[in-house]
């Protein structure tokens, strides 16, 4: 069984906070290879746009928000935004 295989997450939804950079920008882009339609949160818009790009060549459906997740008032309209399906908290 190949490492894709173990690790398919094809039909999920994933909603990544600080996706645009770092640490959670490979996560992103690592759960978009094992299938999964991902959501990246972030407040740098540039950078949130760089990222979004990237994870638009694998194929599976990308987006990005952008939010300061700090700001709690913030977040369910952020959510709201996911258009890929519930999300599993």
């Amino acid at each position: 069984m190949t490492t894709t295989k173990l690790f398919d997450l094809s039909g999920n939804v994933a909603v990544i906070t600080g996706g645009n950079g770092g640490i959670g920008r490979s996560i992103a882009i690592g759960l978009a290879e094992a299938g999964a339609s991902v959501a990246i949160f972030g407040r740098n818009e540039e950078k949130n746009n760089k990222t979004l790009a990237e994870l638009k060549k694998t194929g599976i459906p990308a987006m990005a928000v952008q939010v300061d997740i700090t700001k709690r008032l913030e977040l369910e309209p952020a959510i709201k935004k996911v258009a890929f399906g519930r999300i599993k908290f």
